[in-house]
């Protein structure tokens, strides 16, 4: 699953476009493992993923903002 489309769905300002990447993610949420959860469980799990691959590349930098590392 791509974090990357998911995160500019929120810059988005067409309202049918925004649905139809809502839809996708959704569809890509459903199928994503395991299956047993809910759709709200499984959001979850993969925002934790996110947050958890966001800080181990903050801790890398030593939280400095991605435009001052060269």
């Amino acid at each position: 699953m791509e974090e990357n489309k998911i995160e500019k769905l929120a810059n988005k300002t067409n309202f049918d476009r925004k649905w139809e990447d809502y839809d996708s993610y959704r569809t890509a949420v459903i199928q994503y493992p395991p299956q047993n959860l809910s759709l709200r469980d499984k959001d979850k799990l993969l925002w934790g993923k996110s947050f958890y691959r966001q800080l181990i590349q903050d801790l890398k930098n030593n939280f400095e903002p991605a435009e001052t590392i060269s």
